[in-house]
């Protein structure tokens, strides 16, 4: 089986214009940079000790405490706790000096670095994992942005809140970028459940990408592009709501970030891996997505930051390894100057090439590098064709002498029960060739469907067959399009053919239809004239789901059942209503998602009751309350207990000042089973602070499904009406705004 080798990039090696150690272990994906003073850029590291680094190369002497004079370009800002998000940014617009924005597992800090002072501190019940900060919305109001457990919160300047949503999942990843290229930014947010979503002012929910795996990392792009990184090791960018180009690695992506290493104009995208590998890509039209320039490091990288680190007016590249090795880079064309970094003294600006000259260069090596790579797979089909014909390019043939053939292959698809191969009810996907020829092997590639993307069937070579049978499970109500490769040929022949295709899976391929009628007690109600919409509602049906597909019964109602979450499922078209039926609201809020997009309704409130579900959110408020208990309860008990231990510690070092041996003793034995009893306590009080996480993520989630049984402004009005019933600890008014919906901004 031969198959001609896939494209692949050259990219040169970067040079760096300076290197320096911190000789720390630095923490992934906590680097930033800010202008601390105003005027001097200082690199920024969150270390494994729970401290930040500071690395100012402009910073003046001090004075030691024997009087003598010292210089030092690091020094430490000790937090005691984890530290799980790391930014900087400014107040305002006007303001040129950086705030810094540390996240841990319960609060946000902000930061002023020069004067030493907290700027304003936040208590985050849900943590701090992910922070971003700029200007936002159509005021161009400057907003710090903490993402924790399932939700979103912003701040301004002076730790208002002035922003809240919630999301499925713990948020990876967050930016602000402008995707609509009107010159308002929009906050895009990454999470683990492989979503992105989009937020424009008010909380509303711009647009939605499914992807493969958890975010790692997003980075905004030029133009209305934005660059995003998975945990599965791919890269890739999007242009709007489309998918520029997607590449996937062995390694996997720690960090991503825009710089304009071709000095065209264009932000290209520079990736830090955790092999130590750090890649140039471009992302311009005629080249997108391939390698441009490339370094090693000797550990894996931790964070990629830009900015005017040598003040000479040219934004250096900074890339930051585990081990607290930093290397700085120039864009091409620009001449590296022989100085060292430090100290500030010795730093002197350098003459830089003018932008054109500089393109002109990088279009011509762009082009070089794009022959070079269409002759190499020009070559190499060329010796797979020769290998195949033994010499003869005759493309109708195989090695063996056989015509190449139109394999015919038939797909289909169906619902069935667990079997040997897969206990759970599953799809069958079936592929049939049309010829007299057997199936080898057959491979898929679907994100988010398959284990790493992809899914390796082969043959029972007992029984050749020219049909193979690959079970389906597809995890989400969402829809798959899989590319199959099937290798195919006779029986006994050595040189086998290939053909692709793709196969469609519809979004609800896991629902049947049923006879089942849901009872309307648990139930949404759209205000919508469901006769009006009832050739809409069976195009959705065509296209969503598997046959026999459900049909709309003389009665007006659709009843269908989920096989995999094993529920039923009736949509009634009324006269004055449409009317979805089903004990899950997460299922209703899918379908509804997915049915009211399909019939281009854009805005809708909606009357929801879910008695059992609303009933459980009661007792897991009422848990809340109770476990928040628990642990004012248990941080009291804790500081006593350290005020007591603290007066143990002095009294056995007084005895042993006054060699009383004996007190010293039963002093120290009291301390011993004193520490024992903290350790004890502590171990308590992590359990209390995981089922707490838990039981607020829960919350958030079932908020977010409130909000999904309505679209448009209605949906954001559900969360932050949730928002505020929460915070006034009201809980009749959570329901109210759960059932009716809430009045819009």
């Amino acid at each position: 089986l031969v198959a001609p080798c896939a494209p692949f990039s050259i990219g040169c090696d970067m040079d760096a214009c300076f290197r320096f150690e911190l000789r720390e272990q630095i923490c992934p994906r906590l680097v930033t940079v800010g202008r601390f003073d105003g005027k001097h850029p200082c690199l920024a590291c969150a270390t494994k000790t729970g401290k930040v680094l500071i690395h100012d190369p402009y910073r003046q002497a001090f004075q030691k405490s024997d009087g003598s004079a010292a210089s030092s370009d690091v020094r430490f800002l000790s937090f005691q706790k984890q530290i799980t998000a790391l930014a900087t940014g400014t107040g305002s617009a006007d303001s040129t000096k950086d705030t810094l924005f540390v996240g841990s597992q319960t609060d946000l800090l902000a930061y002023d670095v020069e004067r030493n002072t907290e700027s304003f501190h936040k208590d985050m019940p849900d943590g701090v994992l992910a922070i971003t900060h700029g200007s936002f919305g159509a005021n161009d109001q400057r907003l710090v942005f903490a993402g924790g457990n399932c939700s979103i919160m912003g701040f301004d300047v002076s730790g208002k809140d002035q922003f809240w949503t919630v999301l499925g999942d713990n948020v990876c990843a967050m930016t602000l970028c402008d995707l609509a290229g009107q010159g308002q930014k929009q906050l895009l947010v990454g999470a683990e459940d492989q979503e992105m979503r989009v937020y424009v002012e008010g909380g509303e929910l711009l647009h939605e990408y499914s992807e493969t795996e958890a975010v790692v990392d997003l980075a905004s792009l030029s133009g209305g592009r934005f660059a995003y990184a998975l945990g599965n090791g791919a890269v890739g960018t999007y242009d709007g709501a489309e998918k520029s180009w997607r590449v996937k690695m062995a390694a996997t992506p720690v960090c991503i970030s825009a710089y304009d290493m071709t000095m065209d104009g264009m932000a290209d995208l520079v990736i830090g891996w955790s092999d130590g590998t750090v890649e140039v890509r471009t992302d311009r039209p005629d080249g997108a997505g391939e390698v441009i320039a490339k370094d090693k490091f000797g550990a894996g990288i931790a964070g990629i930051v830009a900015a005017d680190y040598r003040m000479d007016g040219t934004t250096v590249l900074l890339v930051v390894s585990v081990t607290g090795e930093v290397r700085g880079y120039l864009p091409f064309g620009v001449k590296a100057p022989t100085q060292s970094l430090t100290p500030a003294a010795e730093v002197k600006p350098h003459e830089q090439p003018s932008r054109s000259n500089s393109s002109v260069m990088v279009k011509l090596q762009a082009k070089l590098q794009e022959w070079e790579r269409r002759k190499r797979v020009i070559m190499a089909e060329l010796e797979a064709g020769e290998h195949r014909t033994g010499g003869s390019m005759d493309p109708s043939r195989d090695g063996a002498g056989m015509a190449v053939q139109d394999p015919k292959v038939s797909v289909s698809i169906k619902l069935v029960d667990g079997d040997a191969r897969a206990p759970m009810t599953h799809l069958h996907v079936t592929l049939s060739l049309g010829i007299d020829a057997t199936i080898s092997m057959v491979v898929m590639q679907a994100g988010g469907l398959f284990d790493d993307e992809t899914f390796i069937a082969y043959e029972d070579h007992t029984s050749p067959s020219a049909s193979i049978d690959i079970a389906v499970l597809p995890p989400k109500n969402q829809a798959y399009s899989v590319r199959c490769k099937v290798v195919f040929g006779p029986s006994g022949r050595t040189v086998l053919q290939i053909h692709e295709l793709t196969i469609d899976i519809p979004a609800f391929a896991m629902f049947q239809a049923s006879n089942v009628v849901c009872s309307p007690e648990e139930s949404v109600q759209l205000p919508l004239r469901g006769k009006a919409f009832q050739s809409q509602i069976e195009e959705w049906l065509e296209l969503n789901f598997l046959a026999p597909r459900p049909l709309l019964g003389s009665s007006g109602i659709i009843s269908v059942h989920s096989l995999r979450e094993n529920v039923s499922v009736s949509i009634a078209l009324e006269d004055d209503a449409i009317v979805v039926s089903t004990q899950s609201m997460e299922i209703a809020g899918d379908l509804l998602q997915s049915m009211l997009r399909h019939c281009k309704v854009m805005e809708l409130n909606s009357v929801a009751a879910f008695p059992t579900e609303i009933g459980a959110f009661r007792t897991v408020l009422g848990q809340i309350n109770d476990l928040q208990s628990v642990r004012l309860k248990l941080s009291a008990e804790i500081a006593e207990k350290s005020n007591l231990a603290k007066g143990l510690l002095f009294q056995a070092e007084d005895a042993r000042l006054l060699r009383d041996h004996g007190s010293m003793n039963t002093s120290y034995r009291s301390l011993f089973t004193l520490n024992r009893d903290l350790i004890a306590e502590y171990a308590i009080r992590c359990t209390n602070h995981n089922e707490l996480l838990d039981t607020l993520k829960s919350v958030n989630q079932f908020i977010q499904c409130a909000s999904r049984l309505r679209v448009g402004k209605a949906k954001s009005a559900v969360v932050h009406g949730c928002r505020e019933a929460l915070q006034a600890n009201n809980v009749d008014q959570i329901v109210n705004v759960v059932e009716l919906g809430a009045p819009q901004q």
